[in-house]
Parts: structure tokens; sequence; C-alpha cells
């Protein structure tokens, strides 16, 4: 009997999950993916009929149904001078939880320099995965190009300019430095130098844009020379901090817009070597990508951040891409998800010196 009743739990189908729940198969599918449309009350109806009636999903079918393969790449991008971004095994992180629920594989694929969509167009012909994540997106970007113009199905992690619609998870990085800059101004600071960044990475100029947006408010400017584009290193930090910090006290800026907590860091040191501190000498407002091993309320002083989860946009950007592979006809969307701003110690009031 325990072994028939066994049989009969592995047999229940999402059709008659939904039958049973009196909702869509539409509706019980995005509830188990955890698409954030379905609330929580209804999450946990599902969830909970799924566990009592032993409803599990039978990739390996719906795979062949398709013609999937059942996995999905990712070509991280490959920087000039070899860096490697950290922050990269929280987004993967997030982006496993999700393909490890579905019985999804997260291929990993070799990167190339000179011809970036090259690394893409074996996995094609191959038909080695059934779509793929593209991360860290140029303001125009050759990866997307080639993807669009295939037709091979992607989710982009940032936004691009394109000649047609994508599906894409990003931030709003232009809002979040909008308001950053902001509350500088109303401490006082009118100089502000940015650092960190590629100069034609599209989040970089996003950052960039709404922290010269707000002090154009005030009829001020971010001039070019206080702008340090560049891999976002504590060498950056530190090479900004002994070219600026070093400038007499007129002329330096008061204020640092710092693209991560690595880059402040290197300021932070290149500080102590002039004998200046954070916030008594500078202010610093960071971007926090929220790994749990780097934050930045851990800093000496807690850093007044721009934040949202890396590992967080690694779950909403896999998302998409389970809703892509099961409506493959419906419209790209493109989520912009908000950001939070943390006021902390960093930022103080400027001296009546400076």
């Amino acid at each position: 009997m325990k072994g028939q009743q066994r049989m009969k739990r592995t047999s229940v189908t999402l059709a008659d999950l939904a039958k049973q729940l009196d909702l869509s198969a539409a509706t019980v599918s995005r509830a188990l993916n955890g698409f954030p449309e379905v609330n929580a009350r209804t999450r946990a109806r599902v969830e909970q009929a799924a566990a009592r009636l032993g409803y599990r999903p039978n990739v390996s079918a719906k795979s062949l149904v398709k013609g999937l393969v059942g996995a999905i790449g990712l070509v991280p991008r490959k920087e000039e001078q070899g860096f490697i971004d950290p922050l990269l095994a929280e987004f993967l992180d997030g982006a496993t939880a999700i393909t490890a629920k579905r019985g999804l594989q997260l291929s990993l694929l070799a990167p190339t320099v000179n011809d970036e969509p090259a690394a893409y167009r074996p996995a094609i012909a191959g038909n080695v995965v059934d779509a793929f994540i593209v991360s860290s997106p140029d303001v125009t970007d050759s990866r997307v190009d080639e993807l669009i113009r295939t037709g091979f199905p992607f989710v982009l992690h940032g936004r691009t300019m394109a000649d047609q619609p994508y599906w894409s998870y990003d931030i709003d990085n232009y809002d979040g430095f909008l308001r950053a800059a902001r509350l500088l101004q109303d401490y006082g600071h009118t100089r502000m130098a940015f650092l960190g960044g590629r100069a034609n990475a599209r989040f970089a100029t996003d950052r960039l844009a709404g922290a010269r947006d707000a002090l154009a408010e005030k009829g001020l400017t971010l001039p070019d020379e206080n702008i340090r584009h560049g891999e976002m290193t504590e060498d950056l930090g530190y090479q900004a901090g002994r070219h600026y910090l070093a400038l007499r006290s007129v002329q330096r800026p008061t204020a640092f817009l710092c693209l991560n907590i690595y880059v402040a860091m290197g300021l932070m040191r290149a500080g102590r070597g002039y004998g200046l501190r954070c916030p008594d000498d500078f202010s610093i407002i960071v971007h926090d990508d929220r790994a749990p091993y780097l934050r930045a309320e851990f800093s000496d002083p807690p850093l007044t951040a721009v934040q949202s989860s890396i590992r967080e946009a690694g779950v909403r950007v896999t998302e998409l891409v389970m809703e892509l592979l099961e409506s493959p006809q419906a419209p790209p969307r493109q989520v912009v998800a908000p950001v939070e701003l943390v006021l902390r110690a960093s930022v103080a009031r400027v001296s009546g010196d400076s």
C-alpha cells in the first residue's frame, strides 16, 4: 500500500495541483518558481499543497517536449587587467538557488577578449545551453547585438542601447546616485569626486548621470578632472586618493562617490597617509552590493551607502530566464528595482575652512 501511495504521489502533475487549489496552472508555476507577482499567502498555499501531494516538476520531460537541454549559460567578462570581481560569486549563488530548484544547470563558459560575442557562438551552434545570462553591459554592447541578431534567448543583468526590446533586470543606479549627491549637498558639499567603473559601463554612466543631475539642480558641476574611471579595486581608490587628497584644502573634493567598498577602502588608506580621515576631512558614499563578508556598516567609520543585494539580482535575473523559457513568445520584460540609501557615519558637514 505504501509503495502504491508513493507511486501515486510522484504522478501528480502541475494541472492536478492547480485543480486541487482552484488556481490556474500559470499561477501555480509562478508560485513554485518564486515569481514576485505571486503574493506570499498564495505562494505558501501552493508550496504546502505541493509538499502534501508529493508534486515534483519533471524537468527532463519538460525539456524533451520543448527541445531544451536543461542548462543556462553565463560568460563572465574578461577584464583587460585580469581582475575577477569577487561579487560574481554572490550573483552566482543567487542564480544557482533558482536553477537547482528547477533541476537545471548553470554553465560558466570561457570568455574571449578581442571579440566577446565569439564566446557565445560555439554554445549556440552546439545547442549546449537554452539561454544566456549576460552581465555587466556597456552603453552599447556587441554581445547583446549578436544575441538579438541570432534570436537566441537571453536575459541581461543591466541595460544597454539596442535596436530591439530585450529581457533585463537592473537596479536604479541613476536614482541611487542622484539621491546620494543630493544628500551630500544637504551637508554642504559642493566639490565632489566620482571614483570607479569603466567609462563605457552602463551602470557607471547611469550613476555618473545621477550625480551630475543632482549637482546641476543647484547650478553646480562635477568636472571631468574629478572623475576617475577604472576597474573598481582598492588600488584605484588609493591612487585617486593620493592625487585628490594631496591638493590644497580649497581645491580638493570634500566628498567622494565610490562605486564600491573596495574603492572606498583604498581612498581611506590614502587619506591616512596624509593624516586625513573620514568623515573629519572628507565624506564618502559608496555603492554596497550587500555581500555578507563585505558590507558598508563593517567599515570604520560605517559607510553611508546606496545599497542593493547582488545575490538578489542573481535570483531575479534567473527567474526572468525561467519566465522567458516558459513563455518564449511573451513580450520582453525590463525590470528596474529600487535601491536603498542608508545614512551612516561617513558623511559629515563641511568644515568652515574647506
